[in-house]
């Protein structure tokens, strides 16, 4: 329940209590470097391609974090495959039309209550990434990431809504 309403309203401060019990509870201590250690085990033992991420805490919000999109979707990829997790962790991201960060985006496209996705942005930097059906009903993963862009956020937004609609 934690996890989906981190997720649903983009709420910071519960994802840095996350990666904090991430920590105390695999690592065996309460801070953000422990639960970076667990994350970055887990990746590893899972052969997924940590190079392109750098992160220094939970909330996301530090502007040394960075994630390449590659990295973004190579993780989406892996999550399909656990079963057991996948179906709470896919039902935790918003969806396009319906809820959360995404109830306005893609309206009246057939990606309305398709696209389930986590956004994110800070100044100068917009992603989105997560998973659709496509129109053979195949589930896509996508990943996109602007940064540095000068102009409004609303003007990025509905070109990256154009790009989503383009390769549906």
């Amino acid at each position: 329940n934690i996890i989906r309403e981190a997720n649903l309203q983009s709420i910071n401060l519960y994802c840095e209590a996350i990666l904090r019990t991430l920590g105390r509870e695999i690592g065996g201590e309460g801070s953000a470097a422990a639960g970076l250690r667990v994350i970055a085990d887990y990746w590893e033992k899972n052969n997924i391609n940590q190079q392109g991420f750098n992160m220094l805490d939970g909330s996301g919000l530090s502007p040394r974090n960075g994630i390449s999109a590659n990295h973004l979707a190579e993780f989406l990829f892996h999550m399909q495959s656990e079963k057991i997790a996948f179906n709470d962790f896919y039902n935790s991201l918003p969806t396009a039309g319906r809820s959360g960060t995404l109830k306005r985006m893609l309206t009246g496209s057939p990606l309305a209550g398709n696209l389930h996705a986590k956004s994110g942005g800070m100044e100068r930097v917009r992603a989105y990434a997560g998973y659709f059906k496509d129109r053979a009903g195949a589930t896509r993963v996508f990943a996109v990431i602007t940064n540095g862009y000068s102009g409004r956020s609303s003007t990025i937004r509905r070109e990256i809504e154009q790009f989503l609609k383009a390769i549906y």
